[in-house]
């Protein structure tokens, strides 16, 4: 009876545990659910409090680095280039660079997928993952590579250009470079010519407002 007391308690305690940061399945890309299947968004998160304080945390398409309160954090989305993959892994190395030189609490949303089997379920899963983190973050930033055409960063160029959120870094080599450049400065939209001066230019920004 003893022992059955004690792996129980063990089992109510490691219940609560991934319920407050989120178990992740290893080598599956997934938050620890089935393929089809997806977390709610308004999970609660339990003891917040009794959680080390991060300063970077990363969401992607059916996993987490660990479950966060998103409200105390600014919210970031990484648009741009991806080409299911097959592109320069850029978003890594932001959120390593915020992760070791930027103030404040960051969350990235990184569309990026760690596996993706593009069945209807899971491209349906895809796209409404980016459209409501789009529409959650207080900040995009989206990165157009020169050696590809993405076109569902231009529709994401389209839909948030308005929204006064929006910064785009276009290579000068982009196929589209001059329909982005002339679109960006006829709805105020912040561009840059290189990824590295928009973050260049966010850093100066958050120094000067930490210093203020």
């Amino acid at each position: 009876m003893k022992r059955f007391a004690t792996t129980l308690a063990a089992t109510a305690l490691a219940t609560v545990l991934c319920g407050t940061i989120g178990c992740r399945t290893q080598g599956t890309g997934h938050e620890g659910a089935a393929a089809g299947s997806e977390r709610p968004e308004t999970e609660k998160i339990v003891s917040v409090d009794s959680l080390p304080a991060d300063d970077v945390a990363e969401y992607q398409p059916r996993w987490r680095s660990h479950r966060v309160d998103s409200t105390r954090y600014r919210k970031v989305f990484l648009a741009g280039t991806i080409d299911m993959g097959q592109s320069e892994e850029w978003q890594a190395a932001v959120i390593a660079r915020f992760r070791d030189s930027m103030h404040g609490r960051w969350l990235f949303f990184n569309p990026r997928r760690k596996v993706f089997h593009a069945s209807p379920e899971e491209m349906e899963y895809q796209v409404r993952w980016e459209l409501r983190h789009l529409e959650a973050a207080d900040l995009i930033l989206m990165n157009l590579l020169g050696s590809s055409k993405s076109p569902v960063s231009l529709l994401e160029l389209g839909l948030h250009a308005r929204s006064g959120r929006l910064r785009v870094a276009c290579d000068p080599a982009y196929y589209r470079y001059d329909n982005v450049r002339i679109t960006c400065r006829q709805y105020n939209v912040p561009f840059y010519d290189s990824f590295k001066e928009l973050l260049d230019e966010l850093a100066e920004e958050e120094k000067t407002e930490k210093q203020d």
